[in-house]
């Protein structure tokens, strides 16, 4: 088999029944989905790589029934804009151990990939989504939004060597808002395509906390960092709060590092006072993290796209980091209780930043992404849900463009064995909803999609969440989608939220929350 094309996923993919460190405590189990980005066939294999650089390439990849059968080989073949979901814990034991893995996924097409991943500590969970990253030869990686002890957050690198070969890598951690180096790991050396994971709980970076909060304990880190490597290298940074230092809440957030800054950034999904009456007041609130990665003080701004738009500014010098939180940094921004955001972020240099939306420690809700550079002329989105065992999801899509926008979605067909069989759809949004410049439309899975019953000529009820005449996602929905441009210049880009809305509007179940970013081919 010639593979042409290798997506790396860089974290922690396989947990079963294994306790992380430090924050993240209980035992940890995963699952991704790989989406086929081409009109073609393509054949996929998927390896694992423990921490010590043993590869694993089993030969199934999920059991079931009595007696088991196997009911996906590795390697599979995936039809065009189809999906598939691999869930660990289906694997046998035999062909994966329990154990923490990273991942190399090797196709003949283009493909992308999601991981997620759940944690059970005694009945309190945690949840995370990140996207699959390629090896476009990356040495260097930066995280914009790095926390230790903040209000109960502690960041968790995972550094994937994407490479045949033993690489050192470098880590820096920066001073909050300055741009001196206040804690550093240098020549930690990571197996061939094997992951380093880096708790930084087990760390002491009081002395990197310079800006005054309101933290209880007097300390709390939120800051920026740099991972370097010899060659290429993955990076995501997964956060979660330990429950001892905030009454017991369980909260759990990842995002992917980036290769390189940009003079702009986008954010296509920020709340402010989002469903304040559903969840809990005062609902979803987001923050955003900006990392300056260039060698001179740069000045950014900030334009969050409101009626009028709403616009702040700062300089920043060289490595460090800006923290801005929505309901004090930015007071003017009017509450939308069922709408988003979407900002950009210019400035004269070099920068990424990343979006982080949380709600009250008694939801315990959060989730991130990474800001996005420049957008394009199709995203796919490899993981969408409409009632799977509880979760929905929500697609929230952004116009980079200078003129109005309409998007063409089209669903991939129910990749769910157990589901109700479905076909898919496709459909350009609704006129009277087009995304104006620099504005985001939320289009939300549950409840039957409105957006899509509307775009093939249905009727929706409002009241029955129904539709007449046209078409719906059905429940027990996993598949994914691919965006692109029915009206106007765009680009566009995207992120997918995933919830699971009984568990979220229950207070102490823990997070079951995430979001990830789309990705545009």
């Amino acid at each position: 088999m010639r593979m042409l094309k290798v997506l790396a996923l860089g974290l922690l993919v396989a947990l079963t029944l294994v306790p992380m460190a430090g924050a993240q405590g209980g035992t940890w189990v995963s699952s991704f989905n790989v989406i086929n980005l081409s009109n073609d066939e393509a054949t996929v294999e998927i390896t694992f790589y423990d921490e010590a650089g043993e590869d694993y390439t089993p030969a199934c990849l999920g059991w079931s029934g009595t007696p088991a059968h196997c009911d996906l080989t590795n390697p599979f073949t995936l039809a065009g804009g189809a999906k598939k979901e691999i869930n660990l814990p289906t694997l046998a034991a035999a062909d994966l151990p329990d154990g923490r893995y990273s991942v190399v996924i090797s196709a003949d097409q283009p493909v992308a990939a999601i991981s997620s991943l759940l944690g059970d500590d005694g009945g309190k969970f945690y949840a995370a989504s990140y996207t699959g990253m390629e090896d476009l030869a990356q040495t260097k990686m930066y995280l914009p939004g790095v926390m230790w002890s903040f209000y109960a957050w502690y960041s968790h690198f995972s550094i994937q060597n994407l490479t045949g070969a033993t690489q050192n890598v470098d880590i820096y951690i920066y001073d909050e808002g300055l741009n001196t180096v206040c804690w550093s790991e240098l020549d930690h050396a990571i197996p061939p395509y094997s992951s380093y994971h880096l708790d930084l709980e087990a760390k002491n970076l009081a002395a990197c906390d310079k800006i005054p909060d309101w933290d209880s304990d007097g300390v709390a880190y939120n800051g920026s960092a740099k991972i370097e490597g010899e060659a290429p290298i993955a990076v995501i940074d997964n956060q979660t709060t330990k429950p001892t230092e905030c009454s017991g809440c369980h909260l759990e957030q990842a995002y992917n590092g980036v290769a390189s800054g940009t003079a702009e950034v986008y954010l296509p999904d920020l709340y402010r006072g989002f469903a304040s009456g559903y969840i809990q007041p005062p609902g979803w609130n987001s923050s955003i993290n900006i990392q300056n990665v260039g060698a001179a003080s740069v000045a950014v701004t900030v334009t969050l796209f409101s009626s009028p738009a709403v616009v702040v500014t700062k300089n920043l010098p060289a490595n460090a980091g800006w923290l801005i939180y929505l309901p004090v940094d930015v007071p003017t921004l009017p509450t939308k209780m069922w709408e988003t955001y979407g900002a950009k972020i210019e400035s004269d240099g070099e920068i990424v930043a990343l979006a982080n939306a949380a709600t009250p420690f008694a939801r315990s809700q959060a989730m991130t992404y990474s800001g996005i550079a420049s957008g394009g002329a199709k995203v796919a989105v490899p993981v969408l849900w409409h009632e799977y065992y509880g979760w929905n999801t929500s697609l929230v899509i952004q116009n980079l463009g200078n003129d109005d926008l309409i998007p063409h979605i089209c669903y991939s067909p129910n990749a769910n064995p157990y589901g109700t069989p479905w076909g898919g759809a496709c459909y350009d949004l609704p006129a009277a909803y087009k995304i104006p410049q620099g504005a985001s439309r939320m289009i939300y899975q549950g409840d039957g999609e409105m957006y899509l019953c509307l775009g093939t000529g249905g009727t929706w009820n409002p009241t029955s969440h129904t539709c007449t005449g046209g078409q719906t996602i059905p429940t027990t929905y996993l598949g994914g989608a691919t965006v692109t441009i029915a009206s106007g210049s765009g680009p566009i880009a995207a992120v997918a939220n995933a919830t699971h809305d009984k568990n979220q509007a229950t207070p102490g179940k823990g997070d079951w929350s995430m979001s990830y970013n789309g990705i545009n081919p």
